[in-house]
């Protein structure tokens, strides 16, 4: 039922090329790695659920403060998700060591990145398997007795056993965020697991019956 995927987003660097300028000037640096500004629970819920993974472009406007003014895509991942995830992030997070002239004054710049959105799948701990066990054992007995209502939404279901379920759940994704070297289960995670489940009561109903 439960897929443990790790995501990893990779950075990789290359100067944005600069007008010309004198020998004592010097390019924005970023205070920091960028890429640790990104962490598991960074991975667009839909792009992880889609499998979806990719390299983005992207420009960097930098500002005289040091702080990410725009965010231009320059060579897309193939997937919307992880473009908008990759520049929202950089608005939000980025800050720069801003660039200075021959003066030694503060000035605008650019930047240019890729970030590597990348799944891997990793194998599951024994603890993380009997806690994805008795979840679904707690799931069950809810689940088939309303599965037979043709009226009820999946969706309306799939709450009602999970919330009789609560604990289980969030002892299994306390393990998960364990595994994934995360402080605590992300609701990314939560979200995840319950449109997993989701399709798997809609799977049910319409498999063929014997």
């Amino acid at each position: 039922m439960i897929r443990l995927l790790l995501p990893l987003a990779l950075l990789a660097a290359a100067a944005a090329p600069a007008a010309p300028a004198a020998a004592e000037s010097k390019r924005a640096r970023s205070v920091g790695s960028l890429a640790d500004l990104i962490s598991n629970r960074d991975y667009p819920a839909a792009a992880l659920r889609a499998h979806e993974q990719g390299s983005t472009r992207f420009r960097l406007d930098v500002a005289k403060d040091g702080r990410v003014a725009a965010c231009t895509v320059t060579a897309s991942s193939g997937s919307a998700s992880l473009d908008e995830a990759t520049c929202r992030i950089m608005r939000e997070r980025a800050l720069f060591k801003p660039a200075r002239n021959a003066r030694n004054r503060p000035v605008e710049d650019q930047v240019n990145q890729t970030i590597t959105w990348r799944i891997e799948e990793v194998e599951t701990p024994p603890e993380v398997d009997a806690a994805t066990e008795a979840w679904l054992r707690c799931l069950d007995p809810h689940v088939m007795a309303s599965l037979a209502d043709a009226a009820r939404p999946a969706r309306a279901i799939a709450e009602q056993a999970i919330s009789a379920c609560r604990a289980e759940e969030d002892r299994l994704l306390a393990l998960v965020a364990d595994t994934m070297g995360e402080p605590a289960p992300g609701e990314q995670q939560r979200a995840d697991l319950r449109a997993e489940f989701i399709e798997a009561i809609e799977a049910a109903r319409s498999a063929p019956r014997p």
